[in-house]
């Protein structure tokens, strides 16, 4: 049996990789609807480009 701290850490993990795999979905999903202009100006502004 795992301690409790352990299973927490193992926790925390699991969360930060569904925060990622949530980000790169949601890329995805942005570089699929390109000809969106404005979606794509929102895009270049999170990622630091200019628009």
């Amino acid at each position: 049996m795992k301690s409790d701290r352990s299973m927490k850490e193992i926790s925390v993990a699991v969360m930060e990789l569904e925060r990622i795999l949530n980000d790169l979905t949601a890329q995805a999903d942005l570089a699929i609807c390109s000809d969106d202009p404005v979606q794509q100006f929102l895009r270049n502004r999170q990622n630091g480009l200019e628009g």
